[in-house]
């Protein structure tokens, strides 16, 4: 559990640096790659972890109108995830696909 808990560290960190350098296309581009790989280990060790495999989150209504916005979203539901994970690792998990899939639209935007 403290790998998934240092790549969602490390996602958060990746993304307060994304946030600071939205006009760096290039830095940009790769810190959501890297915040995007972090967060698919995180995301399948936590399912692995707590046999949630067949589990399916909702990942509708996860309208964005800019890339700050997402990354934002993203990063609020990362810290959302850290505080659940111990407790309720099952939302920890839907919190943490939310935020790859902000993630993964502020990509298709940049």
């Amino acid at each position: 559990m403290k790998n998934v808990i240092e790549a969602i560290n490390l996602s958060i960190k990746l993304l307060d640096e994304a946030i600071q350098n939205l006009k760096d296309r290039k830095f940009l581009e790769f810190n959501l790659w890297k915040v995007a790989s972090e967060l698919d280990y995180a995301a399948l060790a936590l399912s692995l972890f707590n046999n949630l495999i067949d589990f399916n989150p909702n990942l509708n209504n996860l309208s964005i109108e800019s890339i700050e916005e997402a990354l934002i979203k993203a990063q609020n539901l990362l810290k959302d995830a850290l505080k659940l994970i111990d407790k309720e690792p099952k939302t920890a998990y839907e919190k943490i696909k939310q935020a790859i899939k902000l993630v993964k639209k502020a990509k298709t935007i940049s």
